[in-house]
């Protein structure tokens, strides 16, 4: 089903049932979520009558939609868990007790580091941080702009191309794989599973086993044999406790660098291109300010909150607990709107307006805490320098918004399967011919 844009004047009615539906009982699987600009109405509703509303699907679970309570109880790991998993539902709503309990008292969930609460992912955390710090981070500026160009040139003299496909998917892709030390004519096979997994997620959300594990294990192998300057040779040398980490988690840390790195980037810049296509005022505004890096560094944070393709995940409370004036049972779990709050008109001034030069921009996209996202430095670098190479080589695109996609499931991550788009056609840089 194609999903399109949609505002309130054109389905006033859909957009009416809807509320109610998510009013009584939120549902982040269901189907009428899952097009351009509704979630946003939904969420607005909820912010203003029920900001913490507690919905009777999967188990029951609590939605918290304001950012203040976002904000809290993504910092408070004290006593809101990541061990029991962050989605809903999930794998871990089937463990036991005991399973429970020792996930809990042991920090260690399914899946590190996402999953891992502290004891257990203070240590991990630690070892990782250093490998996308920012100053690893501005050393790969010249090969993303590179890689921008080579994707630009494939398509520059044809004068139309579907940005999501031949753009804004294939450039996270082989940046991130490059990093990692994979084999980056393999981005294809990478970027098409993790973007399936994300626009069309089994009941418990995208799954890590659906990567090619045996090629992984294997590089994991041949770094351990021989090791390189790469984030896979780092992952096999982490060590907790003076003891190194089980294969397991290594691939687990792998699985989950690619998923986060496809899948993320991919869609930020794809609904910010849309969101470009849609204000030409503010495509203006951007443009003529290519060499502006204070005036980018604020338009890309803006853009982050905008955007927010990751919609929301969920924590256990261990303890009983109060967020936004509702009581919190111990064992309760609480889904973090991400999405809803970075349009929370308590936070941000005028949150509907897109503002190049929002001085004041705590948004969630990132998350907060000691789950913030490890890869938020290249993240922002990689929208930068793609949005530049687009605004530069392709600057009078026009989308045609009759043939967007939307996901058919948002409830991990809102994006765009398709992004047609035509423009003056272009000349290929001269050094690639």
């Amino acid at each position: 089903m194609r999903r399109s844009h949609m505002t309130t004047q054109d389905a006033p009615t859909v957009i009416s049932d809807l509320v109610v539906r998510m009013t009584t009982g939120f549902n982040p699987h269901d189907p009428e979520l899952a097009h351009d600009g509704v979630p946003q109405q939904v969420y607005r509703e909820l912010r203003d009558k029920c900001p913490v509303q507690w919905s009777d699907q999967y188990g029951g679970f609590w939605v918290a939609t304001r950012h203040e309570d976002i904000d809290r109880v993504s910092k408070d790991a004290a006593n809101f868990a990541s061990a029991l998993g962050i989605l809903i539902p999930d794998p871990s709503d089937f463990a036991t007790e005991d399973e429970r309990k020792e996930r809990f008292d042991s920090g260690k969930g399914m899946l590190p580091i996402v999953m891992y609460d502290p004891p257990a992912h203070t240590p991990m955390r630690r070892k990782l941080e250093p490998l996308f710090s920012p100053a690893m981070v501005r050393k790969r500026e010249d090969f993303i702009r590179s890689v921008a160009d080579d994707f630009i040139d494939d398509v520059i003299e044809s004068g139309q191309c579907d940005l999501m496909v031949d753009f804004c998917a294939p450039v996270p892709a082989v940046v991130v794989l490059d990093w990692l030390g994979l084999p980056v004519e393999g981005w294809k096979a990478y970027s098409d599973t993790v973007l399936k997994q994300f626009a069309e997620p089994s009941e418990y959300g995208p799954d890590v086993g659906s990567l090619d594990i045996a090629g992984l294990y294997a590089a994991l192998v041949d770094r351990k044999e021989h090791p390189r300057d790469d984030i896979i040779t780092a992952i096999t040398q982490i060590e907790i406790d003076d003891e190194p980490i089980n294969d397991f988690e290594m691939l687990s840390l792998l699985g989950q660098m690619i998923f986060a790195g496809l899948d993320t980037t991919t869609n930020a810049v794809s609904s910010t291109l849309v969101e470009l296509h849609r204000r030409p005022e503010v495509r203006k505004e951007l443009s003529a300010a290519a060499n502006d890096d204070r005036l980018w560094t604020s338009a890309i944070e803006e853009f982050l909150r905008y955007t927010c393709p990751i919609q929301g995940f969920k924590r256990t409370a261990r303890e009983p607990a109060e967020v936004g004036g509702q009581a919190i049972a111990a064992g309760d779990r609480v889904l973090m709107m991400f999405a809803s709050g970075n349009f929370d008109e308590r936070e941000f001034d005028r949150p509907d307006e897109i503002d190049l030069r929002r001085t004041t921009n705590r948004h969630l996209t990132f998350g907060r805490g000691i789950h913030r996202c490890l890869g938020s430095h290249l993240a922002r670098l990689e929208m930068k320098v793609m949005v530049q190479q687009i605004l530069q080589r392709m600057p009078d695109y026009v989308i045609d918004e009759s043939q967007l996609k939307v996901h058919e499931d948002i409830s991990v991550a809102f994006g765009y399967d398709a992004v047609p788009a035509h423009f003056t056609p272009g000349r290929r840089r001269a050094s690639s011919q």
